[in-house]
């Protein structure tokens, strides 16, 4: 399949990639993915740890490990469950890295693999999120790291809100799913998410992924910081750290 290995036969959110994709990505998302990954920044910049982004898809996380760390050297790998996804990945910065069509929540490496493992929003969208994150956990070499990073559930009107949007897209389809994001555009940077993203500082095309990545998934997974802290207790992870001012992104030491 064009270079990359594949180990499943699904394809979710290729219709998703397909549709969204633009060629440079904001500045506000590629600093909310520096932010995430500072944990093996500031020790491994020097490093030829072996990384795995489980869940790559549009290669911000690969981007920035390049450009910060332009002398690392090694093939980290970036997986994804979307073809679309693993393409445009490769069209960011391919250098160092080697880009696997799988599952997160059936990891196709042997256990302790890569001294650092990753997932950016991504298990929130996986039938069984605990399992997903066990395979990071299992794959990650004893001493390395595991990180990652979630929406937290969201209490009051913000929360009532964004269910009932939800629920709408869930009613009116692809076609609605469209039209509503297309109005929630315009006031995006009015809204809690982390990339800061608005129409001030990106274009349409880029803000509309942010909001269809939030309202469009059938499956999407809110959990408690505590619950997501509990994960790292019962895999015996020591919290490395554990950023109160993101929305959950946890690291840990296997």
């Amino acid at each position: 399949m064009d270079g990359i290995l594949s180990f499943t036969d699904q394809d979710h959110f290729d219709s998703h990639w397909e549709d969204n994709y633009y060629e440079s990505i904001p500045e506000m998302k590629l600093n909310a993915a520096e932010r995430f990954l500072q944990p093996i920044l500031k020790d491994d910049a020097s490093s030829n740890s072996l990384y795995l982004d489980a869940g790559c898809g549009d290669g911000v996380h690969l981007k920035v490990l390049n450009d910060v760390t332009p002398s690392r050297e090694g093939n980290n790998v970036a997986l994804d469950i979307s073809t679309s996804a693993l393409l445009t990945a490769r069209k960011r910065d391919a250098k160092n890295w080697e880009f696997i069509h799988g599952d997160v929540g059936m990891l196709p490496f042997a256990s302790d693999s890569f001294d650092a493992s990753f997932s950016f929003g991504v298990l929130a969208y996986t039938p069984d999120p605990k399992k997903s994150f066990s395979e990071l956990v299992r794959v990650t070499k004893p001493g390395g790291k595991i990180g990652i990073w979630i929406y937290p559930k969201s209490g009051g009107l913000g929360g009532w809100v964004f269910g009932m949007v939800r629920g709408l897209c869930k009613l009116t389809g692809s076609i609605g799913t469209s039209l509503i994001s297309n109005m929630i555009v315009p006031v995006l940077g009015l809204l809690p998410t982390q990339s800061k993203l608005s129409l001030a500082n990106a274009s349409w095309k880029q803000c509309k992924e942010v909001v269809l990545v939030n309202i469009a998934p059938e499956q999407l997974f809110f959990p408690e910081p505590e619950e997501i802290e509990a994960w790292f207790k019962d895999f015996n992870l020591e919290i490395t750290s554990n950023d109160k001012n993101n929305p959950i992104a946890i690291w840990g030491k296997k």
